[in-house]
């Protein structure tokens, strides 16, 4: 399986983990990949961010475990909106209940 780049470079992102310095490095390798990235640092910053750019964003890259509301919470908020977006869950949780919550919600990856 072949990787089309080219495609990626079509789809705008939004990228929503609460630690800054992983959130620096890891925008700086999607705004090679992906024609635009918004961030937020908080699933209620993602919800707020997605909400006012719901038209352009095609894909959500999140975290769970988050402050003023987790990942989990933020899909379900976005979901209120559209159920055709597809989301990726980072986290390095281990714990069965999130992942139930995730397939449940969806989520791709």
């Amino acid at each position: 399986m072949t990787l089309d780049t080219k495609q990626l470079k079509t789809i705008t992102l939004l990228y929503v983990e609460d630690d800054e310095a992983v959130m620096k490095q890891t925008k700086k390798l999607f705004d090679k990949i992906f024609k635009k990235v918004y961030t937020a640092q908080n699933g209620r910053e993602g919800v707020n961010t997605f909400t006012e750019y719901q038209k352009e964003i095609e894909i959500i890259v999140t975290d769970i475990n988050m402050p003023e509301l987790n990942g989990i919470d933020m899909i379900k908020e976005i979901n209120k909106y559209t159920l055709n977006i597809p989301v990726i869950v980072t986290t390095a949780h281990t714990d069965s209940e999130h992942l139930m919550n995730a397939i449940e919600l969806n989520v791709d990856k």
